[in-house]
């Protein structure tokens, strides 16, 4: 059967059908969703997926949005109100899980009975007078939690962090945060807005942008070269209709699949439009060369079918490799990338072959210019002659050259870098990245870090081991502003008792624990059966790499810590193990020391360190006590004993009783509870007085009061001896004295968090009771992994399509030309594009991202097109003419012309999206752009020019070695 006779013949049912389908494509093409959502874009059932769900359903939300407002000074009336009223607003706000700011947060005062757990403004009490407004400033900025934290430094940002849940569309939680904060502040303030969900929502905005904005451009383009192209109305409307209508029906393929626009799928209408008309314009290009033999008339239609249909439905297979190759990845974006626009590659190859073709058909015989009707196809005077001829005559030369400027390009391979990050997409001067960067410089990043600890959350052991993980961590400069329950127990204890640590008993956690219940800040740290913990942290870096190496960071630091920790009592060891306790004490104290100096900057001789700690150590186990500390001590237990909360009643202390407990302390008589209890009964007639449970009890509570004098004496010895090591400015940073002094506390403990290997080793040298024995693990979730993975994914998808693409390509050339070498021949062409490609990418710093990575694949789908093209008519010139120089001139002033038209359509189509706001695509435009021009180049050069080299060297087929397959 004549398959292009039949089409022909049956022209009006095509054209109904395209109308038909124009209309109900039309209809579902306004349903295309949009997704900016990258954690949906990689496998649902990814173990750092599955964890980045679970940790967002146990603590209320992994994403953070966070609003900036710069004012000249934060603590005034009006903006502490616009401030409160953002919050109030936006904790309303359905899918917001908590708000923090200055207005709402969580404040630690002493009080004379202990301590308050209260708000930093209370509800309604915003202060109005300068001195109220004057005092909080002094306070907030002396505040480490607060400090850089919510307001910066200079007092001019104030920041309103919003976690949002993740079972809500974060982009339209994002745009109701904006619009919100916009009205309310009426552009009295300048605002910011960082944070993911403010980047995917900002990124939604730009692919409709994008979309509205650069089709129509690309459209005008097409249509003005297809028009200068043929000087022809109808040929250019006929070759555009191509891609209209290809269009049309891919968006309505995706409205109806529900393939969303990505930020990878959002050059689809530019790349349609593109690559669509290449089969339009072959096809008219052969149905104008014919005109003058055949006339307008169907039988004119069905010979262009006959002769240019099987290289036009080749080329669209090849092409649609290209981008079926996409299939092969794991990221679903790529994968309804590659789907959507396969499709329309097979809708503009369906417009081509039948809707133009039954409409060349229908019309009326064009008026040919007579340039047309009496024009020899092979003539000498072609534009693209002399190439030809340079090409037959020195095709060595050709190959030879251009496989130097390969090998040339290839060495910007290792240059090529890999990006990922969201905030990277956008232009430098847009308002994310200025939002970011505000965040970068004041804030230490927007970034966050979120490790899921789980054991028994409210152990000693647990909080303990989640400081060392902090310390440690804030020791890399991207590394910021850690956060968990174990620092808001340090901050309580500060506050109380003057020292930044963790209660080394589980009633002194218990107590403060307790002032936290209710507390919406702790639903945001620990679950509700206090089995589930996490630690966060910013980074303070928007670049991939570096949050790459944060990451790889973390996991470090999680494999070095212990996973079973255990108690042990100072008083549950033997003497001859004291040493190796005291050894294990001075190591974890050095460890803090330095992390806590490290973090800063400054650096101590280990030596220095060590004697400082050793000293302390030693000065603890000494059974004597300096008569200073001793006065001390004594002071304390007598006021004590004076006061109203005895059970002892001391109305009066005589002198030789605070001189006889001082001297019993200095001498180390008094060693235990015990001691002191068996003293106060013979040197305090009102101690013979009471039984014997009440003195016990009274004597221990002052055994503490007397023990943590001397701690308190010992650890500010210490804390001076190092502070005079240390430049006097830094000195005085009382954020550093308080790190620092808690490091040194840890000395004072009778409990310490022994790792259970070490204790195992311990126990094998003499018998230690163990208290307890407590398990914790740790792994990262958050943002962090699901982007490396994000990243490997891409390099595999990269490497599986491109491997795909060129063996199906290969394949596909070697059966159709019948010859191996032949295929590799035809590969040629696309290897000099990859490699111009790849290696521009490294001398440009252009990196490989979701969109770049498509390049290559395209690259091959739709450069062997050309050499497809002009193989096939140089195998029909070479059946006329003997001589290859006149095939080829004949091929390059038909085909090759055809090629170019394509190719500067494909490469303007692709340039518009340089036009465009999100950089990946950007880069991809102008990538692609490129990748068509080599391709083109390379296929009107470096093709021709080996198959020259091969029919000179005489293959099996003699002559025929190029037109006999």
């Amino acid at each position: 059967m004549d398959l292009p006779r039949r089409i022909v013949q049956t022209r009006r049912l095509w054209i109904a059908l395209a109308c038909l389908l124009t209309l109900l494509a039309g209809f579902f093409a306004i349903r295309v969703p949009i997704n900016t959502d990258i954690v949906t874009f990689l496998p649902q059932d990814s173990p750092r997926v599955q964890l980045f769900k679970h940790t967002d359903h146990l603590f209320g939300g992994n994403h953070l949005a966070i609003v900036g407002v710069e004012a000249e000074d934060i603590f005034t009336s009006p903006v502490l109100h616009v401030v409160d009223s953002l919050t109030t607003g936006f904790a309303g706000i359905e899918g917001v899980s908590s708000v923090t700011s200055l207005t709402n947060v969580i404040d630690f005062r002493k009080t004379e009975g202990g301590i308050e757990v209260t708000k930093l403004i209370e509800p309604g009490q915003v202060p109005d007078q300068p001195e109220e407004l004057a005092r909080l400033r002094d306070y907030v900025l002396a505040r480490s939690l607060y400090r850089d934290k919510l307001v910066s430094g200079d007092g001019r940002f104030a920041l309103i962090l919003v976690r949002i849940r993740g079972d809500v569309d974060r982009e339209a939680v994002a745009r109701q945060l904006r619009t919100l904060s916009k009205n309310l502040v009426h552009g009295r303030y300048r605002l910011y807005f960082a944070g993911f969900p403010f980047q995917m929502e900002f990124l939604g905005r730009l692919i409709i942008t994008d979309l509205w904005r650069l089709t129509p451009i690309a459209a005008v383009l097409i249509l003005g070269l297809l028009y200068l192209s043929f000087r022809r109305g109808r040929a250019a409307l006929l070759a555009f209709l191509t891609v209209l209508l290809s269009l049309i029906w891919t968006f309505g393929l995706m409205g109806a699949l529900r393939l969303p626009l990505t930020l990878i799928s959002a050059a689809t209408p530019v790349l349609v439009l593109a690559v669509g008309s290449a089969y339009g314009i072959h096809l008219l290009k052969k149905y104008y060369e014919l005109s003058p033999s055949y006339g307008a008339s169907p039988e004119l239609v069905a010979e262009t079918l006959r002769q240019v249909g099987t290289p036009i439905v080749l080329a669209a297979v090849t092409t649609l490799i290209g981008f079926l190759s996409l299939l092969s990845s794991e990221l679903s974006a790529i994968r309804q990338f590659g789907l959507a626009t396969g499709a329309g590659i097979l809708f503009a190859l369906a417009v081509a072959t039948l809707v133009v073709t039954a409409i060349l058909a229908s019309l009326a015989p064009e008026n040919l210019p007579r340039t047309v009707r009496n024009s020899p196809a092979g003539s000498s005077r072609l534009p693209l002659g002399a190439l030809a001829s340079s090409v037959a005559r020195h095709p060595h030369r050709w190959a030879f050259s251009l496989g130097i400027l390969a090998l040339a390009f290839l060495t910007g391979l290792p240059q090529i870098s890999r990006e990922v990050n969201l905030s990277e997409y956008f232009k430098r001067n847009s308002e994310v990245r200025i939002s970011e960067k505000l965040m970068e410089e004041r804030f230490g990043g927007s970034y966050p870090v979120q490790i899921l600890v789980q054991g028994p959350i409210d152990h000693p052991a647990v909080l303990h081991w989640m400081r060392q993980l902090e310390r440690r961590l804030e020791t890399d400069p991207w590394l910021t502003n850690p956060q968990s329950v174990a620092d808001l127990i340090c901050e309580m204890n500060q506050v109380l008792n003057d020292r930044y640590v963790v209660p080394e008993t589980n009633q002194g956690v218990a107590n403060l624990w307790l002032l936290l219940e209710g507390q919406e800040i702790l639903q945001q740290l620990v679950t509700e059966n206090r089995q589930n913990g996490q630690v966060q942290l910013r980074i303070r870096s928007q670049d991939s790499q570096r949050i790459f190496h944060s990451v790889d960071l973390v996991n470090r630091v999680l494999q070095s810590l212990p996973d079973t920790l255990v108690v042990v009592s100072d008083s549950a060891v033997p003497a001859e193990m004291r040493a190796a306790l005291d050894s294990f004490r001075v190591g974890e104290a050095m460890n803090a020391l330095r992390w806590e100096m490290e973090r800063r900057g400054l650096s101590l001789p280990e030596a220095a360190l060590r004697a400082v700690l050793e000293r302390h150590t030693g000065r603890l186990r000494a059974q004597s006590i300096s008569p200073a500390i001793a006065d001390s001590m004594a002071t304390a237990v007598l006021r004590f004993l004076t006061s109203e909360e005895s059970e002892i009643p001391v109305t009066e202390v005589r002198g030789r009783d605070f001189e006889g407990l001082r001297d019993a302390f200095s001498r180390g008589e008094l060693q235990s509870p015990r001691d002191l209890a068996g003293y106060l009964r013979q040197a305090l007639p009102e101690a013979r007085r009471v039984d014997e449970d009440a003195l016990l009890r009274t004597a221990e509570h002052v055994w503490y009061l007397a023990n943590e004098v001397r701690q308190q004496a010992l650890t500010d010895s210490s804390l001076a001896s190092l502070l005079t090591l240390l430049p006097k400015t830094t000195a005085d940073d009382p954020n550093l004295r308080r790190d620092l002094k808690s490091a040194l506390w840890s000395l004072n403990q009778e409990r310490c968090f022994v790792p259970d290997d070490l204790f195992r080793e311990w126990s094998r040298r003499a018998p230690i009771r163990a208290e307890e024995r407590v398990g914790i693990s740790a792994i990262q979730s958050g943002s962090g992994p699901i982007y490396q993975e994000l990243d490997a994914k891409l390099l595999n998808s990269q490497i599986t399509s491109l491997a795909f693409a060129l063996g199906l390509v290969f394949l596909l050339l070697c059966l159709q030309l019948k010859s191996l070498s032949l295929g590799l021949i035809g590969t040629a062409p696309i290897l000099l594009t990859l490699a111009v490609n790849f290696g521009a990418m490294g001398y440009l710093g252009i990196p490989l991202d979701d969109a770049t990575l498509m390049i290559a694949p395209l690259a091959v789908g739709i450069g062997v097109d050309y050499a497809i093209h002009i193989s096939h008519r140089l195998r029909y010139e070479l059946e006329r003419h003997s001589s290859l120089e006149e095939a080829l001139r004949r091929s390059f002033g038909t085909t090759g012309m055809a090629i170019l038209i394509n190719a500067l359509s494909v490469g303007l189509g692709f340039c518009v999206l340089l036009l465009g706001d999100v950089e990946p695509v950007r880069r991809f435009g102008g990538m692609v752009a490129l990748a068509m021009a080599v391709s083109a180049f390379g296929a009107l050069t470096l093709l021709p020019a080996l198959l020259a080299i091969r029919q000179r060297k005489g293959s099996p087929s003699g002559s025929r070695g190029i037109s006999g397959s």
